[in-house]
């Protein structure tokens, strides 16, 4: 069996003399148990603190010795409790502005930590001291709130501000729970979300929240919070950082922007620039029924049509992502009678001078009358489109500026030519060139007066290239205003008609001339009277236009009586003429 050393037992001699030689120490003394609670401080530690040793036994050690602690010495003792091994630290004291060396080490009794004063300037005290001071210029050069707590939520370090704020010196709130500092206990429920956040950050995680705190009476700062905690090497929390940004001017400016907006008709709401929505109207919630709280962040999706979600979800998410306007057109559900409304959703993002986006602001346009305006619109367009298509002629329809928004299908199949070719003013490039400067002429003059017009004028076949005549026609559409709306068209095929016209005129033409020869007498009977005639047939007979008024020429006595009969008329007009001849 090895010889082991067996451990001597404590007598109450033996302690009291070690408890003798612990009053001898030149340094002060504490023994802390795994709390930090104190059982124990010698003489020394008692003079440092400037109280009995039955102020000091069981308190914690950061309650009751403010001018000792720092973030310094808490990691330290964490340290030696982990290792188990004599752990050393120097720092300055944040009350007495001394430097100090303290040595923690494991006991049988508990964690003994040896606190003493430092006044040989080494270089390694130089470098802490330059160190440790620029620590502290950092803390205080924070213009803000900044606190350095322990997982339960002690206070190690603090910075100034916070301080003055209070009125209220450092050895009063270091060693203390945060959460009882008067500027957080003034309300249960600001405590407690205090309380939350420390709870929240001890497990690993950064916690921010927004709060309002009282520093003195009748005076309040609204913050804006953020607990994180810092991770040792082997990713457990040493201690929390506190932050807190004074956000009162933007609460005030909010709440006086929130009373504007409450006096919008629309209904209104605002956005971060991560795309959390923060705040609405009391109109948006009077409408949908639903508290700031319930439709905070994605909770406004409840209220949005079902099939509304994914698009208008995406399209926010994009405007976030660039940082541009956002604009959409949805349905939302009315809390009372959960009928849909349509609604113009727009935000237009508000920037620094540096572009960054702080905030989005937006409304929500009611749009149903006109969204139902727009469906009967589209019927009739669809009704009118259905008409158009069984109609014999080419149909378009024009918008009150001018440019053909629909052709039917006659107009395709007659020039071979796609829609997109028809945008703008593609139709021009069907139109015969001599007929564009009068065409456009006229339209023009339409659109200026909203007057109708007719013309005529020729359009190239698509697949022959040659040109067909067409009668094209326009009439505007009005409002219940008066105002153009659109414009309804019609080309007519007219290429027959006019070649009959053309033929006619020609045929019209050779008549004249004939009626009009010199050499030529020409007259049309009606019975044995002549009623009418040309110049020549009463030249050859010798009458005149008053004789040929007044029914005075009977032919039937200036021809032979052997020449009548069946061509009696034929027989008579060379009958005439070869007389004329002969007296001539």
């Amino acid at each position: 069996m090895p010889n082991t050393k067996q451990p001597k037992r404590v007598t109450p001699a033996s302690s009291e003399t070690l408890l003798t030689l612990l009053e001898t120490l030149p340094g002060a003394l504490f023994v802390i148990d795994d709390d930090a609670t104190i059982v124990h401080a010698n003489a020394s530690a008692q003079v440092m603190l400037g109280a009995t040793r039955e102020d000091i036994c069981g308190n914690s050690l950061w309650c009751c010795a403010p001018q000792l602690v720092s973030t310094s010495l808490y990691q330290a003792v964490l340290r030696a409790r982990q290792t188990r091994k004599l752990t050393e630290v120097e720092y300055c004291s944040p009350v007495t502005q001394t430097w100090l060396q303290a040595q923690i080490s494991l006991t049988s009794a508990g964690i003994a930590v040896l606190f003493q004063e430092n006044a040989e300037p080494t270089l390694l005290q130089d470098a802490l001291r330059q160190s440790e001071q620029r620590y502290r210029d950092l803390l205080e050069s924070i213009s803000d709130r900044v606190a350095v707590l322990t997982p339960e939520g002690l206070v190690l370090e603090i910075s100034q501000r916070p301080l003055a704020d209070a009125r209220h010196r450092r050895e009063e709130v270091v060693g203390k729970p945060f959460t009882e500092t008067p500027w957080w206990s003034y309300t249960p429920a600001v405590q407690q979300q205090l309380r939350a956040a420390i709870e929240q950050a001890s497990q690993g995680e950064i916690a921010r929240f927004e709060a309002r705190i009282r520093p003195q009476e009748e005076w309040y700062l609204d913050l804006a919070v953020t607990m994180t905690p810092h991770l040792d090497a082997n990713r457990y929390v040493e201690y929390l950082i506190y932050a807190g940004l004074d956000i009162t001017a933007r609460k005030r400016a909010e709440a006086e922007t929130h009373a504007l907006i409450d006096a919008l008709p629309q209904l209104v709401w605002t956005g971060q620039p991560d795309g959390y929505i923060d705040s609405y109207s009391q109109s948006w919630c009077d409408y949908t029924g639903m508290t700031t709280q319930q439709a905070q962040g994605d909770g406004w999706l409840q209220c949005t049509h079902p099939d509304d979600r994914q698009r208008v979800l995406a399209v926010w998410q994009h405007a976030i992502q660039t940082g541009r306007p956002y604009e959409t057109e949805q349905r939302l559900r009315h809390g009372t009678t959960g009928a849909y409304r349509w609604f113009l959703m727009q935000a237009m993002p508000l920037k620094d001078a540096q572009s960054t986006v702080l905030k989005y602001a937006g409304t929500c346009t009611d749009i149903e009358d006109r969204k139902q305006t727009e469906q009967r619109l589209k019927e009739s367009k669809e009704h009118w489109h259905a008409l158009a298509e069984t109609m014999p002629q080419i149909v378009w329809i024009g918008e009150p500026g001018g440019s053909k928004e629909y052709f039917n299908q006659r107009w395709f199949d007659y020039t071979h030519a796609t829609f997109e070719q028809m945008r703008g003013a593609g139709w021009l490039q069907f139109l015969h060139p001599d007929d564009h400067e009068r065409t456009l002429a006229l339209g023009r003059h339409a659109l200026e007066t909203g007057e109708p017009y007719e013309i005529e004028n020729r359009f190239k076949e698509g697949k022959t290239g040659m040109y067909r005549w067409f009668l094209s026609r326009a009439l505007p559409v009005r409002d219940e205003t008066g105002q153009v709306v659109k414009w309804f068209g019609t080309c007519t095929d007219i290429e027959d008609q006019k070649r009959t016209e053309e033929a006619l005129c020609q045929s019209q033409e050779r008549v004249q001339a004939l009626w009009n020869s010199p050499i030529i007498g020409i007259f049309l009977g009606q019975g044995e009277k002549v009623v009418e005639a040309n110049d020549t047939f009463l030249r050859m007979t010798g009458y005149s236009r008053d004789d040929l008024c007044n029914g005075l020429i009977d032919w039937g006595r200036m021809t032979p009586q052997v020449t009548r009969g069946e061509d009696s008329h034929l027989y008579s007009w060379y009958w005439t003429a070869s007389r004329c001849d002969a007296h001539s």
